[in-house]
């Protein structure tokens, strides 16, 4: 018998730091080619949303995202599209 196994690498780290004005700076490696940032307010609720990649800059080998701090708890992660 014989499997053919495909392996997903695991998604890139996502750094979240302040920036100015109490505002969260996101950010996850370029080289991490079609990973897409999303949000959520509630993890119990398992409902996710895109963040907009509008503003989004490249800081040396970094894509870098600023969002602002809305006074609510927010969690942050990494998807593949």
């Amino acid at each position: 018998m014989v499997y053919d196994v495909t392996v997903e690498p695991p998604a890139p780290a996502l750094w979240i730091g302040l920036h100015a004005g109490g505002q969260f700076r996101l950010s996850w490696p370029t080289a991490a080619t079609g990973f897409l940032p999303q949000f959520t307010t509630n993890l119990s609720q398992g409902t996710w949303s895109d963040l907009s990649t509008n503003n989004l800059a490249i800081d040396g080998t970094n894509n870098v995202l600023v969002e602002p701090n809305s006074g609510a708890a927010q969690f942050y992660r990494l998807i593949k599209r």
